[in-house]
């Protein structure tokens, strides 16, 4: 029984948790932008997201530089 109740924690709970911290930045941008639109993404980085916004990424370098390390992997 313990080790059901520590796969919950970990399965649900912790993410569960992660998630909702995360929604709290992403409400604190919203209420605080006054200037423009405040985009908010859940998951994974992509440079794609910047280019809609008219803007340049500024992790865009390193996120394709990674993505062609992992394709010369396979």
């Amino acid at each position: 029984m313990l080790f059901v109740n520590i796969l919950i924690v970990y399965l649900i709970l912790v993410p569960l948790a992660v998630l909702l911290h995360e929604i709290g930045h992403a409400l604190g941008a919203v209420l605080f932008t006054k200037q423009t639109r405040a985009h908010v993404y859940l998951g994974p980085h992509v440079p794609e997201n910047a280019a809609q916004e008219k803007r340049p990424c500024r992790h865009a370098d390193r996120w394709t530089q990674d993505q062609a390390r992992m394709a010369e992997a396979e």
